[in-house]
């Protein structure tokens, strides 16, 4: 395997960042590569931003 085939992890760190969220995981998703996962990591918050995370992208990340 080279590294063009090579498995990444993109981690995704939130702390109340639902106005940004969807913009983010948007721009992930469109990028061209495809051998990688997505890890949505959340500090407690508090704006509803991990429901609404789970909600949109539930096939596309681990929470």
């Amino acid at each position: 395997m080279g590294l063009s085939n090579a498995q990444i992890s993109i981690l995704i760190l939130n702390y109340n960042g639902k106005k940004f969220n969807q913009a983010c995981l948007e721009s992930v998703l469109t990028q061209t590569y495809q051998h990688f996962e997505i890890l949505f990591i959340d500090n407690a918050s508090s704006d509803g931003s991990v429901e609404e995370v789970e909600q949109r992208f539930a096939k596309e990340i681990k929470s």
